[in-house]
């Protein structure tokens, strides 16, 4: 079998031209494989930065409920993953109902992927 980007060669244009894309395939045919790949890779170009978390723990209907620790989630993993951001839920605006999410980044285009 080829590999996922070979297989998947439309992505990279869709990703170069800022736009969204979904990956719907059966289970075990490379996709989480190939984001995690894209999430190394981009980066290491210089022009793109990559966020890859895992979001299938979330198995709630109640949006509002997985929201902010889906936030706080992608936050932590900036955090850790991009080593030149400050990233942080800002806990005063949540208390009020807003769930904000800030990040110190130099320009770059961003790319962010989930996987689950």
């Amino acid at each position: 079998m080829l590999p996922a980007a070979q297989r998947c060669v439309a992505i990279r244009p869709l990703i170069d031209e800022g736009l969204y894309f979904v990956l719907h395939a059966p289970r075990q045919t490379g996709k989480t494989t190939l984001v995690r790949n894209y999430a190394r890779e981009l980066p290491a170009e210089g022009k793109y930065a990559a966020v890859a978390l895992s979001i299938e723990c979330f198995t709630e209907n109640e949006v509002e409920s997985m929201l902010p620790q889906m936030l706080r989630l992608f936050a932590e993993a900036a955090s850790q993953q991009l080593s030149w951001a400050s990233v942080a839920v800002d806990e005063d605006r949540r208390r009020c109902g807003h769930r904000v999410l800030w990040a110190e980044i130099p320009p770059r285009e961003g790319v962010g992927s989930h996987l689950g």
